[in-house]
């Protein structure tokens, strides 16, 4: 009976430890499987975000050659103005008297301030591009924190993980 009892246990031990191992293999695996899904995400994750920082910079690309153009285009459109009001002012000054230079000197102010008007638009505009970019930043850096906070999150899960199944 004593045997039969030794052998009993014997069996039941060697039951146990291949119970034991197969759960470790299967917890190995689930660990494994689990950081590959992980590593997928945080891939993905990595990739939208670089994504998303190329269209971002794409777009910004666009709008300032857009915002050259323009402003080329309204220079080159003010230089034309401008000379044409001043060949006009020429001829206006040698034929006319001190009334047309009060006049000239006028129509002098007014297209300065039609500067100052354009000039400020753009300002504003440029203004407003950096606000964009600067609220473009601050997005992007709290994806990165909103990121980080994940990946924190996710090891220490593992780490629990680990240690729980270390102490069996």
């Amino acid at each position: 009976m004593r045997r039969e009892t030794a052998e009993g246990f014997a069996e039941s031990r060697r039951y146990t430890d291949e119970q034991l191992r197969e759960m470790r293999q299967e917890t190995a695996a689930g660990f494994a499987e689990s950081r590959r899904q992980t590593d997928e995400q945080l891939q993905a994750i990595r990739q939208e975000t670089a994504e998303g920082f190329a269209a971002s910079d794409r777009r910004l690309d666009e709008q300032l050659q857009a915002m050259r153009q323009e402003t080329a285009a309204g220079l080159a459109e003010s230089r034309r103005h401008a000379e044409a009001q001043n060949a006009e002012t020429r001829v206006w000054a040698q034929t006319l008297s001190e009334e047309t230079r009060v006049w000239a000197k006028t129509l002098s102010e007014e297209t300065r301030r039609h500067f100052d008007v354009v000039g400020e638009g753009l300002l504003n505009q440029m203004k407003l591009l950096a606000e964009s970019v600067q609220r473009l930043v601050e997005r992007v850096s709290s994806l990165e924190a909103h990121v980080e906070d994940i990946v924190a999150n996710l090891d220490h899960r593992i780490t629990r993980l680990e240690v729980k199944a270390w102490k069996g």
